[in-house]
């Protein structure tokens, strides 16, 4: 949540690149529940095997918007609707994505995104915010709304 608030992805007013947060703005964020974000391909088509089931996910999903409005201006902070198939109009000022992810071994212990697993789980692949199966990774995907510049997302 801290990093998502106050990573510098905007300019500031004499034009600097990567100089003003989320925070620094005073931007609105839309909070999207995205387990998608941890597929793989199998041939031709995702597997979502790596996503965070359904019941768990929805759970972590509503923890992170909660926390969210609690770090941030409440009012600020706009979710969509957990599950559902929706449509999400935003003008990205980029293109940007950056990938945040909390709770990982450091960079040299990690396996590529992709790598098969040891421990093959049999979760279902829910709707929600995407999480490692083993529950060491989150991801969540936020975008500003209404911002005086065109938004920015991040995932």
């Amino acid at each position: 949540v801290r990093k998502l608030l106050n990573i510098r992805l905007f300019e500031d007013s004499s034009g600097a690149g990567w100089s003003k947060s989320v925070s620094d703005q005073k931007l609105e964020v839309l909070c999207v529940s995205q387990f998608t974000l941890y597929s793989v391909l199998k041939g031709n088509k995702p597997d979502f095997h790596g996503a965070m089931g359904s019941d768990k996910s929805r759970d972590f999903y509503q923890k992170f918007v909660a926390a969210m409005r609690k770090s941030y201006q409440s009012e600020l902070v706009k979710d969509g609707q957990f599950g559902a198939m929706m449509e999400v109009n935003i003008a990205n000022d980029g293109p940007v994505t950056i990938q945040l992810e909390s709770n990982l071994p450091p960079a040299k212990e990690r396996k590529p995104q992709g790598a098969p697993k040891k421990d093959k789980t049999k979760q279902a692949a829910g709707e929600g915010a995407g999480a490692t199966a083993a529950g060491e990774g989150a991801a969540a995907t936020a975008a500003t709304a209404d911002s005086p510049q065109d938004g920015a997302a991040a995932s």
